[in-house]
């Protein structure tokens, strides 16, 4: 849409508001209005009827500091009066020489009609400031406050009010009015023009000007209340606050114009009511700017806005000011709310330009309230009174009103235009499932046949391993091949494919089947599976492929959901029914999972502590298999407590002998049946789970009593955790495949913890999703102890999606499988892992050798000097110090410093080498003392000790002129060896202490301290402890545990 026809729709919508106003405001005000002339108002010629008023405008007489006294108010005045206009100023009447609002006087006007017996009449007057008193024929009439002659005797208030009386046989009124202002400090008196008529047409007109400016009142409350909601209830939008406030300014002010209802429902004292309006105008400007803000940014500067915002902070202080000042300040409050009003315009015509209709009816919106604050203002400022026009609001609520319905159909059309994509990506989604299913099914099935097959024909040939692996492979194909069935259940559910064959069954001999296709799922776990329903118990009716999938998915999931206890099941006879219940104590369920337990594809995210898997559908095609036998299927829980499913079934009329020994026959019947119909599970799958489970649970005991702790260092020892043994066992089977390979296998992450200190690991294989504690936590655990290349961990997890593999990484993991583990790729990830940790400890153990080896040729070339020295002072010495240097370089280049640990009398030979020599060369300078204990056979690693007493010596006792001793005390005590490095050289600064033992901020010379502290931390967990004083001296000491 163009500019011009924009500015053209604009001014036609004001042409029609402003039209619209000046009808209402003429059609109250007659078009031959009488004017009092020298303080008489004659209305003989007029009709006076109840549907018109008179304006008493004119000259009235005007007794100025006079208030007339009872018997002259009817009567003859004491003074000769002024003529005033009214409505107007007093100002210059009180005192013409220096005008002023301030005093008090008295209005006097006779009105004539035309006589009339027993007519009512009214007057109403409206705002005369500060206070008046009526007078009606000499008769108190009514009053607003208390005028009086001093300021000290009168009281203000400044409110409308109505008097009717009775004219009797008299066709003329005599109307007095006493008034005083001592608070108002621009024009006073009478600045409202007074209406006159009959009692009916006075209310009439006032009935609906109130009832009006009620209803744009209740209104704007009704749009400011939703809006409210809408913000608390969660759209944060600051746009709808300020909308809110400003509604709420809107009403205070329409009660306070005009009519003043606002006085009349609060006993506002009068110099508050002066800083209401005021405050009212303030409000709105700076809400209304806060609106646009955002918009009005870019139009104009930011610094702008701020200095409008600090001028209306400013203009609201100016509130605390005495009331005569906050009169004289009008112009302020007008100007910043016009500014306010008039950005907001342009801005709106500036989004409006883009030619949107929701745009065009935000500007119209606007114009209409634009223009009914500005003919309120122009309607005070010009004391004009008339019945309240609402049709500018009333307008204005309409336009916005049409654009939140246009916002809401748009929103609305959206929505179904969504609804109906995600209805055809759900029926698409179940196409691909029932497709996905069916194309998985069939090689699925396959396979388990092929392997039951061989495991049939070749029993007598296979190892007792081999027939556990092909055992544990026909539970594990079994357990998949019902998740596909629920996939497919779920879709022929959907299409109402599924069809009931209701028989008499024995509800005994179903349940202990499907407890035994579970039995294991519990191994590892301490969770006892009960069958409390009595072998006597009647017959029932229902599908026996329905009622086996039923509490399969109902135990599957208590005992899935359950880490310790019991899962149970029982049943009882309620209302001629039998009631049948499903109880566990696992973790429960809060009352917001509860409430969609039952929808389809519903999980609970529940971190670490609540398992994943499967599809979210069991329970979901539980309530619906139960709904399809006339039943409902009730679920109660408490988290930590536990879960209860239940739901009834019908009793046989019929005795169940026959049935039970039908179905017993059939349970027994040999594992090699297949299915009989495409529907679902039949009861020989139950036989033959139940054999798989059984041959399963045998083999997880058989595994958990080989796999011991095995030390060495020539077979890579792998840690598997996961609260599942089936997984663990796959693990064992793939990596011990190759002998090189040996799988310890833990349950929790509590229990791989424990193992941790029973030697040393290569690798950490963890699920994710475990009880208790999860494997992020776990391998945040680990990571406290070692670091990501001193024990790697690999991740098992069932999704790759970033957050999971995010949280992976930043707790510390080296890398992650998805779920179903490929063998060959956790093969190749576990040889890389291990293969990288083998290279750094190698690298470690090397880096110390070399570090021995790299005798410095200054050393070499001191001690050849003292050779030649002692060869012709004292040969004897210098034949016991070749001896030493031999022992020395023999122990510095011995391949044992390049494995892992070594014997404490190897590292002691050749530090007592070490020392020989160096007291050789700095005699006195260099005390050695010994504390070391007899008999300690012990291995350490090696170059552990000799490297510190060699930095003491250099950098402690050789930097003094005269030098210091050294003690080396190895002490054994119950559980550990401690070694301590002693010396009382020249000690370490703190900065420097601090920084020792890190590699990025030690020098080079520090290499060897660093390389025997990591080291010792691999091994033990645990490295060196220095203590320093500048000055005294420094002790450093590690302990090595028995047990190492």
């Amino acid at each position: 849409m163009t500019k011009s026809k924009i500015m053209l729709i604009c001014g036609m919508f004001l042409i029609l508001l402003t039209g619209a106003r000046l009808l209402w405001v003429f059609h109250f005000i007659q078009p031959n209005q009488h004017h009092a002339v020298q303080g008489v108002l004659n209305l003989r010629d007029s009709e006076i009827s109840n549907k018109q008023t008179f304006l008493l405008d004119g000259e009235w007489e005007f007794y100025p500091n006079t208030l007339l006294m009872h018997d002259s108010i009817d009567g003859a005045a004491p003074s000769e009066p002024q003529f005033i206009q009214v409505p107007g100023s007093w100002n210059a009447a009180l005192n013409p020489e220096q005008p002023t609002p301030y005093g008090s006087g008295s209005y006097r006007l006779r009105i004539v009609v035309d006589a009339a017996d027993m007519t009512e009449y009214a007057i109403r007057i409206p705002s005369i400031r500060s206070s008046s008193e009526l007078y009606i024929n000499g008769q108190p009439a009514g009053q607003s406050g208390q005028p009086a002659a001093t300021a000290a005797a009168y009281q203000p208030l400044n409110i409308n009010y109505i008097s009717d009386f009775t004219l009797e046989g008299s066709n003329e009124i005599t109307v007095v009015i006493h008034a005083a202002n001592y608070d108002y400090p621009r024009s006073s008196g009478i600045v409202s023009s007074l209406k006159f008529g009959t009692e009916a047409a006075i209310k009439r007109e006032l009935a609906i000007s109130v009832l009006t400016k009620i209803m744009v009142c209740i209104a704007f409350l009704i749009h400011a209340v939703y809006v409210l909601i809408i913000y608390l209830m969660g759209m944060r939008n600051k746009i709808l606050l300020y909308f809110f406030f400003i509604a709420v300014c809107a009403i205070i002010a329409m009660l306070e114009i005009g009519d003043n209802l606002l006085l009349y429902l609060f006993p506002i004292p009068y110099e508050w009511s002066f800083r209401i309006i005021p405050a009212l105008m303030i409000s709105a400007s700076f809400l209304i700017v806060q609106t646009v803000k955002p918009k009005l940014k870019r139009a104009i500067s930011k610094s702008l806005v701020l200095v409008y915002n600090a001028v209306c902070v400013a203009a609201l202080a100016t509130l605390a000011l005495p009331a005569s000042l906050i009169a004289t300040l009008d112009w302020l409050y007008l100007f910043l709310l016009f500014v306010a009003m008039v950005s907001a315009l342009i801005l709106l015509l500036r989004i409006a330009y883009k030619g949107m209709a929701e745009n065009i009816l935000m500007l119209l919106t606007f114009i209409a309230i634009f223009s009914s604050v500005v003919w309120a203002i122009v309607f005070n400022l010009y004391e004009i009174r008339s019945s309240y026009y609402p049709f500018d609001i009333i307008v204005a609520l309409i336009t916005f009103s049409l654009i939140w319905f246009k916002r809401y159909m748009e929103v609305l059309s959206h929505t179904r235009a969504l609804t109906s994509q995600l209805q055809e990506s759900d029926t698409l989604k179940d196409y691909f499932l029932a497709n996905t299913s069916h194309e998985l099914r069939n090689p699925l099935h396959g396979m388990l046949n092929l392997s039951e097959a061989v495991l049939e024909r070749e029993k007598s040939t296979l190892s007792k391993k081999s027939s556990q692996d092909l055992e544990l492979l026909l539970t594990v194909g079994r357990r998949m091949s019902f998740m596909l069935n629920d996939l497919l259940d779920m879709i022929r559910l959907k299409e109402r494919r599924i069809h009931l064959l209701p028989q008499n069954l024995s509800l005994p001999a179903v349940a202990a089947g499907v407890l035994d296709m579970l039995r294991f799922m519990t191994d590892g776990k301490p969770i006892q599976l009960l069958n409390r329903i009595p072998n006597g118990f009647p017959a029932i009716i229902a599908d026996e492929n329905r009622l086996i999938q039923i509490l399969f998915n109902l135990l599957h999931n208590a005992v899935k959901y359950t880490y310790e206890g019991e899962v149970s099941i029982h049943a009882k006879i309620v209302d001629g029914k039998a009631r049948i219940v499903i109880e566990d104590t696992g973790i429960g369920m809060d009352e917001e999972i509860l409430q969609r337990v039952f929808e389809p594809y519903a999980q609970a995210s529940g971190g670490g502590s609540r398992p994943g898997g499967g599809f979210g559908l069991g329970l979901n095609i539980c309530r619906q298999l139960v709904e399809m036998h006339d039943s409902k299927l009730e679920a109660t829980s408490k988290p930590n407590v536990g879960s209860r499913f239940s739901f009834s079934l019908p009793l046989s009329e019929e005795g169940f002998e026959p049935m039970q020994q039908a179905y017993s026959s059939l349970v027994s019947a040999e594992p090699g049946l297949q299915e009989a119909t495409d529907m679902g599970r039949t009861a020989a799958d139950a036989a033959q789970a139940q054999a798989a489970a059984t041959a399963a649970d045998q083999l997880v005991s058989a595994a958990a009593a080989k796999l011991a702790p095995v030390h060495g260092f020539d077979i890579v020892r792998v840690l598997a955790v996961d609260d599942d043994p089936v997984n663990t066992m796959v693990i064992d089977n793939i990596l011990s495949a190759n002998p090189g390979y040996r799988v310890v296998t833990a349950t929790s992450g509590k229990d791989a913890l424990e193992r941790l200190s029973e030697g040393e690991w290569d690798l950490i294989i963890t699920d994710v999703m475990m009880p208790h504690m999860s494997g992020y936590e776990l391998t945040a655990t680990i990571r406290k102890r070692y670091s990501i290349s001193e024990l790697p961990v690999l991740l098992l997890t069932a999704r790759n999606l970033p957050e999971d593999i995010d949280a992976g990484f930043l707790a510390g993991a080296n890398d992650y499988v998805t779920k179903p583990v490929n063998p060959l790729e956790l093969k190749s990830r576990v040889r890389a892992l291990t293969e990288l940790k083998r290279s750094i400890n190698e690298q470690l153990r090397m880096e110390a050798a070399w570090l021995q080896a790299q005798i410095k040729p200054h050393f070499i070339l001191n001690t050849f000097n003292v050779v030649a020295a002692l060869s012709e002072i004292d040969p004897k010495r210098m034949i016991a110090l070749v001896e030493e240097f031999g022992n020395y370089l023999r122990g510095s280049f011995d391949f044992q410093n390049s494995e892992q640990l070594a014997p404490l009398s190897h590292e002691l030979d050749l530090l007592h080498s070490y020392l020989f020599i160096e007291q050789e060369r700095f005699r006195e300078r260099l005390v050695v003392e010994w504390d070391v204990d007899e008999d300690i056979a012990i291995e350490i690693p090696p170059l552990s000790i000799q490297p510190l007493v060699e930095n003491a010596a250099r950098h402690g006792i050789l930097k003094r002129a005269r030098g210091g001793s050294i003690l080396i005390r190895i002490k054994e005590g119950t559980q550990e060896i401690n070694i301590e490095i002693i010396d009382n050289g020249v000690g370490i600064d703190e900065n420097k202490l601090n920084n020792l033992l890190n590699r990025k901020q030690s020098s080079s010379s520090g290499i060897g301290l660093i390389n025997t502290d990591r080291r010792l931390k691999k091994i033990y967990g645990h490295g060196l402890q220095i203590k320093s004083v500048l000055g005294e001296g420094t002790t450093v000491s590690f302990v090595i545990p028995k047990q190492a």
